[in-house]
């Protein structure tokens, strides 16, 4: 016994030392405009899941105390990396991938907002949609990250302080938004967030397609936001227990998407007019 607790002090350290170390060097890179590469990543995750074997648990717990007192204490960056290192250990567990991409995309960008370095948040931003992107590569099948990614997009991208990194990066965030929350939908038909979400993000895709000038595609996603709100609406029925104030809202959404059909509708057959008096 006497042997197993030096031994178990040792394993918990290096543990520390290979998810701690690596993650630094990489965030340094990353912050100097060095993209990780994902096969890196998987042999990294690879390397401390093996090299471990039954001391990852503890490694793991010890990992979570320190992020915990980090986010705490209001380290953001520290917690972050802590996260990260937790999903090399552990990459199948999906809530540690949402607490590192928020712990980014959200409190370390509102921070840095706060010191008045936007570049900074912006990139943190970003560094955190990335990060829960590699989640979902590493989970395809996990509804909760897709929905999360999904969401985390829409929120972060429909910011204007950010529309350009996260274009520039990884695209138009209600397009990622969009494929992500219908990927969650197709898992998790059942669960009614996931379309819920989907009309929400359809609703202001439209009206952003619309303000641009681009009625018909609009209207294509006013028809999928309908749909997407007829199935919340039925799964919600199913639902022994659910939101009676969103049950009794979601006739006004109907109507709501009645009149953004209507004014699109107008829009694109006034497009169509101007188009044919065109010499």
């Amino acid at each position: 016994m006497k042997r197993a607790v030096p031994q178990l002090i040792s394993t918990a350290c290096f543990a520390l030392l290979l998810c701690t170390v690596a993650p630094r060097s990489l965030s340094a890179a990353r912050e100097a405009g060095i993209a990780e590469d994902s096969s890196r990543s998987s042999i990294q995750e690879l390397i401390a899941t093996r090299s471990l074997g039954s001391f990852r648990v503890i490694a793991v717990n010890l990992l979570w105390a320190r992020a915990v007192g980090a986010w705490t204490r209001g380290e953001w960056h520290e917690a972050a990396l802590t996260y990260e290192s937790i999903t090399r250990l552990q990459p199948r567990q999906e809530q540690v991938w949402l607490y590192a991409a928020m712990t980014l995309s959200l409190d370390m960008a509102h921070a840095l907002r706060e010191a008045e370095r936007p570049e900074d948040a912006s990139r943190a931003v970003v560094r955190g949609l990335r990060l829960l992107k590699r989640g979902v590569d590493r989970n395809p099948k996990s509804a909760l990250l897709w929905h999360g990614f999904g969401m985390l997009a829409f929120h972060c991208g429909r910011d204007p302080r950010n529309y350009r990194a996260v274009v520039h990066d990884l695209g138009e965030p209600l397009e990622i938004a969009s494929a992500g929350l219908a990927r969650a939908c197709s898992l998790e038909p059942e669960d009614y967030r996931n379309d819920y979400h989907l009309y929400i993000v359809s609703t202001a895709r439209a009206q952003q397609l619309g303000a641009r000038g681009d009625p018909q595609r609009a209207l294509q996603q006013v028809a999928q936001a309908r749909a997407s709100l007829a199935r919340a609406k039925a799964s919600l029925q199913h639902m022994t227990e659910h939101n009676a104030e969103l049950v009794d809202g979601l006739p006004s959404r109907f109507a709501g998407l009645d009149a953004l059909e209507a004014q699109l509708t107008n829009d694109a057959g006034a497009s169509s007019s101007s188009e044919g008096e065109r010499p």
